[in-house]
């Protein structure tokens, strides 16, 4: 195994033969192995960085040569824009229904930078509403308490009363007593 434009070997050239081995080349790890009873072996998962020859020196009878190999992945830069959804935030209330809302934002998927709406709009011009309900459940019963009155008399048994209801939030709007 060697460079495509070099005179150094890699492994087992100058009719030598190496150990079985890992060892780092063009940009990825390479595994060689050998044994008596299993044939020459060596993988790499790459992908390489630079090009590579594979030399075979045959010595003997040649039982066959087996190889595979991928071709290489061209990897297209994605064009255009895109919407990209920020984290949901808090809910807006602890119980009976509240909203919860999501950031959105046009983003050049060549970059990742963030652009101006009109890049993303759809036909309609729409930006992605995107908000959901959360919380739904009518909360807890609570004691509404009003203003104490004036006193019945201005001096010795007088009476105070105030109004005491019972409340329960049902859904944003709608609240029972």
């Amino acid at each position: 195994l060697k460079g495509e434009n070099a005179e150094e070997f890699f492994i087992n050239g100058k009719l030598s033969i190496d150990p079985p081995r890992r060892f780092d080349i063009a940009g990825t790890a390479f595994h060689y192995s050998r044994s008596p009873d299993e044939p020459e072996s060596l993988e790499a998962l790459g992908p390489t960085n630079i090009t590579l020859v594979v030399m075979v020196l045959v010595r003997g009878d040649l039982p066959g040569i087996r190889y595979k190999f991928n071709a290489p992945i061209t990897r297209q830069t994605p064009t255009g824009f895109s919407w990209h959804f920020g984290p949901w935030s808090k809910c807006s209330a602890l119980c009976a229904g509240g909203l919860q809302t999501q950031p959105v934002v046009c983003r050049n998927q060549m970059d990742n930078s963030i652009v101006p709406d009109h890049h993303c709009a759809t036909a309609d011009g729409k930006l992605p509403e995107k908000q959901r309900p959360c919380n739904t459940e009518p909360c807890a019963p609570d004691w509404s308490l009003g203003n104490w009155s004036e006193c019945s008399h201005s001096c010795n048994d007088g009476i105070r009363t105030r109004k005491v209801v019972c409340r329960r939030r049902i859904s944003a709007s709608e609240e029972r007593t």
